[in-house]
């Protein structure tokens, strides 16, 4: 199958010079080779491959509004056309001007909801499209955190704190705000969940996506609510996780020593008059130029398997940056407190919340890839509606063929199966007649035409429960008969029978009998009555001193 490459870029900014760390991955999530490089200049670090590969980015979370609605079971059918009023109540801007994404699937009446800017949609996929870069999903860090049911995940990035807090809920959080947002949400876990409440952007953060009121303790409650409605745990946080790399003083180094390159890249390009000042922010919007960003060479790429080492020095341009690169990590080891993890572990355990630490030997970016792959299916994927890759029509596609095929093959065997069975059963009915006529043929030698043996066998059998003879005509004439010689005669002529006849097809006797008179035509019907036999007397005519009458005698 073949391999999947993940792309994660540490904030929302995506611009030829923006870093970027890479992750080769097989389809079950397993690493075989990572590094970091910028946009730019990824097609070049990248090992070759014979076969395309999915890919996979991984933006920061502070780009979305992640939120819930609630929708009624009577709308789930409409549930697109019914999010956007229901989302429009939550946020500040305009709802046109947003994109929101809800996962595939969701239970119950509350559906959760990601909502960023449709033009950051545009401008990140317009951007990578520029490096020939497709992405097939769509993910935010925060969601790409490895979870578990009835735990709250902290993963240390840097001077980042990615906290995860439910299926499809997570925060971004900082050294300034991460203790009292987790108070909150941790204060807040064991009661009655708030009704409307969702994670808003940080405030200070250039690339933030959605409007949001200036005050931080407003912004602070209302996450932490957030985080206490869509915990995994409906009631609280059985256990906090606290995740670390032990490889994220190498990956920051590598994302700084990017970072310094690139800006050494700018400035060669600049003016002398038009230097920029050191303390000019690095995080200023790159104009695309494919050519703009340094040639940082292989010593900056980290394949799966190497030693942690020391951080990468400056690439075959011979850039001397590590001046400016040690500044700029001490000033932001500045703001990071020295004992940031085990600070947030004391305050948890503070709470009565039970801890976990668990320390990763991969990079960050590799286990938010690696989390990333093993959660495709259930993930919320941000490329949808207009954003959908033409990848995911072929790949339903694909999926549909192999319904189709699975179907076809069901069917067949159906079939198969059915007319097998119907030819069998067939066969089988043609040799249990063949014996039932052999059987017939046995007990009844003489009888040559043998159309239905069971039928046959019936009336043979019907036959000879009557006198004690084989035939129809026989047993019927044989009452008769008896029935005549028991007729008491008084004076007058006997009763005698002219004429007899039998009707084959319905087994009927028609007996002409002269009789002295009425009465001894009705003591007859009545002899032959007594014998179980069906009489009717058809005619009754003088003749004279007699009486010429006409009676039809059959089985009843």
């Amino acid at each position: 199958m073949p391999e999947l490459l993940c792309l994660r870029f540490r904030d929302s900014h995506i611009s030829a010079g923006a870093s970027v760390g890479w992750t080769l991955l097989t389809p079950v999530g397993q690493v075989e080779a990572s590094g970091h490089a910028l946009l730019s200049e990824l097609a070049n670090v990248l090992p070759a491959s014979d076969s395309a590969r999915r890919c996979i980015v991984i933006v920061g979370g502070e780009a979305a509004f992640l939120g819930s609605v609630e929708v009624p079971p009577k709308q789930q059918r409409h549930i697109k056309q019914l999010v956007p009023f229901l989302v429009e109540e939550q946020i500040v801007e305009p709802i046109e001007a947003m994109h929101l994404a809800m996962p595939v699937l969701h239970d119950g009446e509350r559906v959760a909801v990601a909502t960023l800017k449709r033009d950051l949609m545009e401008g990140w996929l317009a951007q990578l499209l520029a490096f020939d870069i497709a992405p097939d999903y769509l993910f935010l860090d925060v969601l790409c955190v490895p979870c578990r049911q009835g735990e709250w995940q902290l993963l240390f990035d840097a001077d980042r704190l990615l906290f995860r807090d439910g299926q499809h809920s997570g925060m971004l959080l900082t050294p300034q705000t991460a203790e009292t947002v987790l108070k909150l949400a941790l204060a807040a876990a064991p009661e009655q969940q708030p009704d409307d409440a969702a994670l808003l952007p940080e405030p200070d953060t250039d690339n933030s996506s959605v409007a949001v009121e200036p005050e931080s303790d407003d912004i602070i409650n209302r996450a932490a609510q957030r985080a206490q409605r869509d915990a995994l745990d409906a009631a609280s946080a059985a256990r906090v996780v606290l995740l670390d790399s032990e490889k994220q003083a190498h990956e920051q180094a590598a994302f700084e020593q990017l970072r310094a390159a690139r800006n050494h890249a700018e400035g060669a390009q600049l003016d002398s008059n038009q230097v920029p000042s050191p303390n000019q922010s690095s995080r200023q919007e790159i104009p695309h130029d494919p050519h703009e960003a340094a040639l940082l060479g292989e010593d900056f790429v980290n394949p799966a398997g190497r030693g942690g080492g020391q951080p990468a020095q400056a690439g075959k341009g011979g850039v001397n940056v590590e001046g400016n690169l040690e500044a700029d990590i001490q000033a932001r080891n500045q703001a990071i407190p020295e004992n940031w993890l085990a600070e947030i572990d004391a305050m948890v355990r503070s709470e009565n919340v039970s801890t976990a630490h668990v320390r990763y030997s991969e990079t960050v970016s590799e286990m938010l890839a690696v989390s990333a792959v093993q959660s495709l299916d259930t993930s919320l994927n941000l490329l949808q509606g207009e954003f959908r890759p033409a990848t995911a029509n072929a790949e339903q596609r694909r999926f549909l063929r192999k319904i189709s095929a699975a179907v076809a093959a069901c069917v067949a065997l159906f079939l198969v199966i059915t007319l097998g069975g119907g030819f069998y059963l067939n066969a089988r009915a043609d040799h249990y007649f063949d014996r039932s006529v052999a059987m017939y043929r046995e007990l009844f030698p003489k009888q040559r035409k043998v159309i239905d043996p069971v039928r046959q066998m019936k009336r043979q059998l019907r036959g000879s429960s009557v006198g004690a003879t084989t035939s129809d005509f026989l047993p019927l004439l044989d009452a008769a008969s008896r029935s005549l010689q028991s007729l008491e005669t008084t004076d007058g002529e006997e009763p005698a029978i002219q004429q007899l006849r039998y009707d084959t097809q319905r087994g009927h006797i028609a007996i002409d009998l002269h009789a002295s008179n009425i009465d001894q035509l009705e003591a007859y019907r009545d002899l032959l009555t007594a014998e179980g036999l069906e009489v009717d007397i058809l005619s009754a005519n003088q003749d004279g001193d007699s009486i010429k009458g006409r009676i039809q005698v059959g089985r009843s």
